[in-house]
């Protein structure tokens, strides 16, 4: 009798087995049929380890849901002033090593949220690091990847402040994905700029609401970019006025009237950064300390005959608290910001 029963309990686990094997098997292929709907190279980029916000794309229909969400549109009314309310904040700790702080704010009208790289601990000073080009850079300088060409900035600061590293929409934790690559940004771009909005000023934009929960959370914070992510540190602190600045090789003069860029790189229609007449007009209240560098041997020709011209530095000094510090390459020097901050 028993040799009967346990007949049956494994028999009973088998039917159970394969019948979740087959139901498993039935949703990967549906969401495997959907996802051939869209173009065979759509998913290429690399995705990070462990937990991700999204769930896999299994339609064409996700893809635009995800590109309303962050969308936009970008006028010279809103450039002149972005009202941001922040509405709530939450701490995600899927991975103690990778803790995320997530914020919901509104723009006209509209609720957006922004993720960060980071938690609130006891110090009463905050920076936040917006990440250059690259794929999942974020990550990497939240973990202080020595390889990474970011790194410095964030294992120096940490001693004495909490660090928040600003996580861009389809990058690391923000990966649209179909569980194996993320969705490359030919599915991004355009559609943002076609439809009258840009990629570039929602990141951003939530940046830019990250820094007003920190200025609401900390005694001093500190707004910094290397990179792309130098010209995007920039327009974070026009518009977010943090006590302290960093800009390392983001900006150049030289770009005023003729720039050379990948549409990888920061585009916003009526860009407004070398406009002396607008900075004028819309922000000659900032109380921020700016600190622009570059190095003699950055990576592009604009950046290296900043260290000889003085032409950006010559420009801003005219318009906002600048000190401007010329370095080795493409980097954050670190020593002198540290100088600059005490």
């Amino acid at each position: 009798m028993k040799k009967y029963f346990l007949l049956l309990i494994i028999l009973s686990i088998l039917i159970i087995y394969f019948t979740n094997k087959n139901t498993i098997n039935s949703d990967r292929e549906k969401i495997i049929e959907n996802q051939n709907s869209i173009e065979p190279n759509a998913f290429s980029g690399k995705l990070i380890e462990g937990n991700l916000f999204f769930k896999p794309v299994e339609t064409e229909k996700d893809i635009e849901r995800f590109n309303n969400l962050i969308f936009m549109g970008v006028n010279k009314d809103l450039l002149k002033k972005i009202d941001i309310s922040i509405l709530d904040e939450k701490e995600i700790l899927d991975d103690e090593k990778l803790p995320i702080t997530k914020i919901d704010f509104e723009l006209l009208g509209k609720t957006y949220w922004s993720f960060a790289y980071g938690k609130k601990n006891k110090s009463q000073k905050a920076i936040l690091i917006i990440p250059g080009s690259g794929s999942n850079q974020s990550s990497k300088i939240y973990m202080n990847d020595k390889d990474n060409y970011h790194y410095g900035l964030k294992h120096s600061f940490e001693k004495n402040f909490d660090v928040y590293v600003f996580i861009k929409p389809n990058e690391d934790y923000l990966a649209m994905h179909n569980t194996y690559n993320k969705i490359n940004y030919d599915y991004i771009y355009n559609w943002h700029i076609n439809k009258g909005g840009s990629y570039s000023f929602s990141y951003i934009v939530q940046s830019i609401a990250f820094s007003k929960y920190l200025k609401k959370n900390y005694d001093q914070i500190v707004v910094a970019g290397l990179s792309q992510g130098g010209e995007a540190a920039f327009i974070n602190s026009l518009y977010s006025d943090p006590d302290f600045s960093i800009i390392s090789s983001g900006l150049s003069a030289y770009h005023k009237n003729l720039e050379f860029a990948g549409r990888g790189q920061i585009i916003i229609p009526n860009k407004f950064i070398y406009n002396e007449k607008i900075l004028r007009e819309n922000f000659s209240d900032l109380k921020t300390n700016f600190f622009f560098s570059w190095g003699v041997n950055d990576t592009s020709e604009e950046y290296k005959r900043e260290t000889k011209s003085n032409k950006t530095c010559n420009f801003f000094k005219k318009l906002i608290n600048l000190t401007c510090y010329y370095g080795e390459g493409h980097e954050f020097p670190v020593n002198a910001i540290e100088v600059h901050l005490n």
